[in-house]
C-alpha cells in the first residue's frame, strides 16, 4: 500500500510550507544565531535536490545500405528512428509548494516515435 494519492508523483501532504517568524531561528542556518529579519522567511530544513522526478528512458535507431554503382557512384538509403519504443517519458512533478498541484505531473518531456528516411547521390 502506498501514501502517495491518485494522480501525484509523491505525497504533498509530506510537506509543509516553512514559515520562521520575524525574529526567531531559522533552523536550516549553520550558524545558529541566525534570526529571521523583521519580515520573517520561508526558507526551511530540507536539503537541496530533496525532489527527484521520474527516470526518463529514450532510445534512437539508425540503419543505413550503400548501393555502389561504379567506382564514383554511389546510393545510400538511411532510416531513422527517434523515441524507437514509443516510451513516454513524464516531466518533473510540480515542485513549487505554494501552488495547488504541487507534486503532481502535468505534462509528458518527450516527443511520440519519430522516423525520418533519406536517400544520397553521390558522383
Amino acid at each position: 500500500m502506498t501514501n502517495v494519492p491518485r494522480g501525484y508523483y509523491f505525497n504533498p501532504a509530506a510537506f509543509v510550507q516553512a514559515i520562521v517568524p520575524a525574529g526567531s531561528a531559522i533552523p536550516s542556518a549553520h550558524d545558529s544565531t541566525a534570526l529571521a529579519g523583521e519580515d520573517g522567511t520561508d526558507l526551511g530544513d530540507v536539503g537541496r535536490n530533496a525532489l527527484r522526478g521520474p527516470g526518463q528512458q529514450n532510445v534512437d535507431f539508425s540503419i543505413a545500405r550503400r548501393f555502389t554503382f561504379t567506382e564514383s557512384k554511389a546510393l545510400e538509403f538511411r532510416a531513422d528512428l527517434f523515441n524507437l519504443f514509443n516510451h513516454a517519458n513524464r516531466d518533473n512533478p510540480v515542485s513549487d509548494i505554494s501552488r495547488s498541484d504541487f507534486g503532481r505531473v502535468l505534462a509528458f518531456s518527450s516527443s511520440p516515435r519519430i522516423v525520418q528516411f533519406a536517400l544520397k547521390l553521390t558522383f
